[in-house]
Parts: C-alpha cells; sequence; structure tokens
C-alpha cells in the first residue's frame, strides 16, 4: 500500500493536471482535423469528442483555479472533485467505445 500512496501525492497533482490538458487538447486538435478531411465520413465519435474535450477543460480549470487560486478556494470541494473526476472516467469510456465501434463499422463494411 505504501507504494500506492506515492500516486496520490498531493505534489504531483498539479503534474498531473498538467498532463491531462495536454492530452485533452490533443484529442481536440485532432478532432477538428479529422473533422474538417473531406474525404474521411463523420462520425457521432468524432462530434462527440469536442463537446466532451470541453468539458474535460472546464471541469479541470475548476479543479486548477479551486486548488491554486484563494479568491477561487471558497468553492473548493473534495466531494465535487471525486463527482467530476469519476464522471470524466465515464465520459471519456463511452467516448473510446464510440471511436472503437465507428472504427470497426468502417473497417469491416
Amino acid at each position: 500500500m505504501a507504494r500506492l500512496s506515492v500516486l496520490f501525492d498531493p505534489r504531483f497533482t498539479l503534474t498531473v493536471h498538467l498532463v491531462q490538458i495536454t492530452l485533452i487538447l490533443i484529442v481536440l486538435i485532432l478532432s477538428f482535423v479529422r473533422i474538417s478531411m473531406t474525404e474521411v465520413p463523420i462520425t457521432r465519435a468524432n462530434i462527440m469528442s469536442i463537446p466532451i474535450s470541453i468539458k474535460g477543460l472546464a471541469i479541470l480549470a475548476y479543479q486548477l483555479l479551486t486548488e491554486h487560486k484563494e479568491r477561487f478556494r471558497k468553492w473548493a470541494s473534495l466531494k465535487a472533485n471525486m463527482v467530476l473526476n469519476l464522471l470524466e472516467v465515464l465520459f471519456w469510456s463511452v467516448l473510446m467505445g464510440l471511436v472503437f465501434s465507428a472504427n470497426a463499422m468502417i473497417f469491416v463494411t
């Protein structure tokens, strides 16, 4: 259990949040590029990745502002962070399932 506690050390939360922001921005940019390609069919997964990415950025902005800015600390809530993080996992899982099913439809037919 001692090794697992290192992963949840508060010193690493900013680094983890910055990695998450980078990954979300990559997904957002690639989604816009994929939609702008004319010869590729647009699927639900391509369209749904945009609002899920924007939602993820908004959630991370809330978490970063409530952790690091004194002005926003009155809205900080560990329960809210837990619920938001659980919903993030759910939404990204659904998006991954949509991408897999869209790719299966394209490559099977």
